[in-house]
């Protein structure tokens, strides 16, 4: 297998740390005015680009997803909207859980830098996935998951049920002529495919490309792979090659357009990289898996952190090390706590719906 559940939890970790540094770095406005990072954000453009590459954490995420998804065989109509379903309400306790502590922490202990509505309307809209930014802009990945589960899944499950293997290769053409659509031509898309729906599909070849790893079973590439970790000079070659290329296009192109292709090579070269480099019993692994496991906790809850009720303490430090340091461990802190809270929640729900289902029967 090419990609194993330890090698997601690994790439999901590496994209996490990339949200953080995408989230922490780029948004002088974001910065108190105190802290002297803000000026030197605001005053060195420059540096902007390191956090604008944290931005490869959505394609990271688009890729695994991919791949979790792609595993999967049963291509009956109930089989691939119940396995859509299924992941959806994984995802959708999480979320609930995030939302309603999220919306009880800001109704009793507001911000003074940043309103927001509150309103019983706009908590409904958000509890339905109307509005997922109800109480964290950060949360507008949540309409692209959902796009991806409930409409593109079903859609190449279907191509290939029709297609067999040969879907594959169409999928992949007809997603990289759409990344190109949206990133170079939108006024060919239709005027609804704006905003996340155009990023999401700026970043489509590589969802596909994930779920095509899942989909074929690549022995043979498999079989390169387990070579080329047996040498450490191929190995410690590509990773500088990949490296220096990668860099020298980043610089010549950080703001056009091209960036945006880049960074879905990037996350190929990236999930590549780890493919080859993961070493299971490694303590780098290690914590990249473990907060690979958070990352949904995390990404719902950094912001809390990072912008809302930790903000002119973290940024005092006048250290972007420290501030994404700080950040990754009190997130993984709450994630993990959150994650307990809420399986004991979910598993007394689930208790308590079987003794009423059995005293239902009786």
């Amino acid at each position: 297998m090419i990609i194993s559940k330890d090698t997601s939890l690994v790439i999901k970790g590496i994209a996490i740390l990339c949200m953080f540094i995408h989230h922490a770095i780029p948004w002088p406005e974001r910065i108190p005015l105190s802290s002297e990072l803000h000026n030197y954000i605001a005053s060195n453009n420059d540096f902007i680009w390191y956090g604008y590459l944290g931005r490869i954490c959505i394609p990271l995420f688009m890729f695994v997803t991919g791949v979790g998804m792609g595993f999967f065989k049963n291509f009956s109509l109930s089989g691939i909207w119940s396995r859509a379903l299924h992941v959806c309400a994984k995802f959708y306790q999480i979320y609930l859980f995030s939302l309603i502590i999220g919306t009880i922490l800001l109704y009793n202990f507001p911000i003074d830098y940043m309103a927001f509505d509150l309103s019983l309307h706009g908590f409904v809209q958000a509890l339905l996935l109307c509005n997922p930014s109800y109480i964290c802009l950060e949360w507008w990945y949540t309409s692209v998951f959902l796009a991806l589960i409930l409409f593109v899944f079903p859609i190449f499950s279907f191509l290939q049920r029709f297609f067999g293997k040969t879907a594959i290769a169409l999928i992949l053409l007809i997603s990289c002529y759409l990344s190109f659509l949206a990133i170079y031509d939108t006024n060919q898309l239709p005027a609804w495919i704006s905003g996340n729906y155009q990023i999401m599909l700026i970043f489509l070849p590589v969802f596909s490309l994930g779920y095509a790893i899942g989909a074929c079973n690549l022995q043979y590439l498999n079989k390169v792979i387990e070579i080329i970790r047996k040498k450490i000079i191929i190995r410690l070659g590509l990773l500088f090659t990949v490296s220096i290329l990668s860099y020298e296009f980043i610089i010549s192109n950080i703001f056009s357009p091209d960036l945006l292709v880049m960074l879905n090579v990037l996350t190929c070269a990236v999930v590549f990289m780890t493919i080859l480099l993961v070493q299971k019993d490694s303590i780098c692994c290690k914590i990249l898996s473990f907060l690979g496991k958070y990352s949904a906790y995390m990404w719902l809850n950094h912001s809390f952190i990072l912008y809302y009720y930790f903000r002119d303490i973290i940024y005092s430090t006048n250290s972007f090390v420290i501030v994404i340091t700080v950040t990754t461990l009190l997130s993984l802190i709450i994630a993990v706590i959150s994650d307990r809270i809420l399986n004991a929640l979910v598993g007394t729900l689930r208790k308590t719906y079987q003794k009423w289902k059995l005293l239902m029967i009786k």
